[in-house]
């Protein structure tokens, strides 16, 4: 599963466009997490991986959502040329 999953990725990877490359995580973890479920069942941890998840996929939404304004696009251009070269 974890080929077919790497693979699925890195086809939506190539196809999306630049701005939603920011939902690469959730996406990668949300399909290991199915894949997982398919094969061993609901397990114990479970409820917290999909709460994780859905945090990872809220912050990428609200991340998309003040990227489109202007002055959060700088400001958030700004953070993440801080930490780039960090």
């Amino acid at each position: 599963m974890g080929g077919s999953i790497v693979g699925i990725y890195y086809f939506t990877e190539n196809k999306i466009s630049y701005n939603f490359k920011i939902f690469r995580l959730p996406f990668l973890l949300s399909m290991i997490l199915v894949s997982y479920t398919l094969l061993n069942g609901f397990f114990y941890s479970f409820y917290k991986s999909i709460l994780l998840i859905l945090v990872l996929w809220i912050i990428g939404g609200l991340i998309l959502l003040y990227k489109k304004n202007d002055k959060m696009n700088s400001l958030i251009n700004k953070l993440v040329e801080c930490c780039k070269s960090w």
